[in-house]
């Protein structure tokens, strides 16, 4: 399951009194999850140490510094997919306290293939913002696009993770969804940059990632007469431009104004686009191939457009 983490460090202030002694800063890191813990001590010239946050003052003595630290375990909310397939939900965050705050997020990864391939991986992507106590984030994780137990079809696009704040929308950070799988291919991998990445496939004809927080995009009537296009992934400032030519092909994934919803796949497939962007693919009939949908991120990326194209991250 696609994984979002917040964590907020305790904030530690000075005063004229105030002399900081040592600072001890680690990263640990896993498999799943990156962790920073940050301790400074601070001895004030009674021997008391201070430690300070909006609502209250707390003076401790030096001596129990480390144990009152310890015991103010900082604050961690995980955030799973909240449902399966291309819906799901917004999902929101309101910062307890003043403070930093780190957040984590990965995109989802594409969806796979019967002939072994897989969808490209979601780009991990993290910062640290600092939020006062009561600021609402929005919360978009990323889910994974459809798989498809057809030889000859594609994966859907996987969605992009997104934090943003709630009465602003001012975008703290996206972590794009990968690629789905082609016909012999892997997808594309997500992406953390200001662009998205093209669709690539045996076709001239191919798909192209958007640019500066732009939707993927391609040209449904240049889809050859064997194949059926996927959808495009999504990007920040909305969904690609373009829609499907039939319900054969796989439509493009929602954007903000659509609540971020998974494209669908064309023909009743299974391989629909993840929530959070995603395309979804070209449906596989008869001597038609199906196309794989592009990932959801800050910038989607492009959707296969012949039968071989695997989709852009």
């Amino acid at each position: 399951k696609n994984v979002l983490s917040v964590k907020r460090f305790n904030r530690f202030v000075t005063s004229s009194s105030v002399e900081l002694i040592d600072s001890v800063i680690s990263l640990f890191v896993n498999n799943d999850v990156a962790q920073e813990t940050r301790r400074s001590k601070r001895k004030s010239r009674d021997d008391t140490a201070r430690l300070a946050d909006d609502s209250a003052v707390t003076l401790w003595k030096a001596e129990e510094f480390d144990q009152n630290l310890m015991s103010l375990t900082s604050a961690e909310v995980l955030l799973r997919n909240s449902s399966s397939g291309r819906n799901g939900s917004i999902e929101t965050f309101t910062a307890p306290a003043s403070g930093c705050y780190l957040i984590e997020a990965a995109g989802a990864r594409g969806g796979n293939n019967a002939l072994m391939n897989f969808g490209g991986p979601g780009a991990q992507v993290s910062a640290r913002v600092n939020l006062t106590a009561g600021t609402q984030l929005s919360i978009v994780v990323g889910q994974t696009g459809g798989s498809t137990s057809l030889s000859s079809e594609g994966g859907g696009g996987g969605g992009g993770s997104f934090v943003y704040r709630t009465n602003d929308q001012l975008l703290l950070l996206a972590a794009g969804g990968g690629g789905g799988a082609g016909i012999g291919h892997d997808g594309r991998p997500g992406q953390v940059g200001t662009n998205g990445s093209d669709s690539i496939g045996a076709e001239n004809n191919k798909g192209f990632g958007g640019i500066n927080g732009q939707p993927g995009s391609n040209n449904p009537s240049g889809t050859p007469s064997n194949s059926d296009h996927g959808g495009c992934g999504a990007g920040w400032l909305g969904r690609a431009v373009n829609p499907r030519r039939s319900s054969w092909d796989g439509k493009r994934g929602g954007s903000r104004a659509q609540g971020w919803v998974g494209g669908s796949a064309g023909g009743g497939s299974a391989c629909h686009g993840g929530f959070g962007g995603g395309g979804g693919c070209g449906c596989m009939r008869g001597s038609i191939k199906g196309a794989a949908g592009g990932g959801g991120g800050f910038s989607g990326g492009g959707a296969g457009v012949g039968r071989s194209h695997i989709g852009g991250g």
